[in-house]
């Protein structure tokens, strides 16, 4: 099925004239605008808020994984550094 070409859109516009009539055609039209700009900003604030809910998610999910990378990294810290013990050679016998 391929796009519409002007013949086509020639006789889709012939047709609503003799059904709809030279007085409704104009009501017709501005009712079908209005319908399609409602409908486009409808998607577009939909987007906007799909794009603005991944965003936060993405944000959140960043400050849980630095959380957790900055908990790792000073656990095994504490855990490896040695006991000080004094060196073998300053022990007396």
């Amino acid at each position: 099925m391929g796009s519409l070409g002007f013949p086509e859109m020639l006789v889709i516009g012939v047709v609503a004239l003799l059904v709809f009539g030279p007085k409704r055609l104009p009501e017709i039209g501005a009712g079908l605008g209005k319908a399609i700009r409602d409908f486009k900003s409808a998607m577009s604030e939909t987007t906007s808020q799909i794009k603005d809910q991944i965003e936060q998610s993405n944000t959140e999910t960043k400050a849980a994984e630095t959380k957790a990378n900055e908990t790792k990294s000073i656990a095994p810290a504490a855990e490896s550094k040695p006991a000080e013990h004094p060196p073998e050679s300053t022990k007396t016998l």
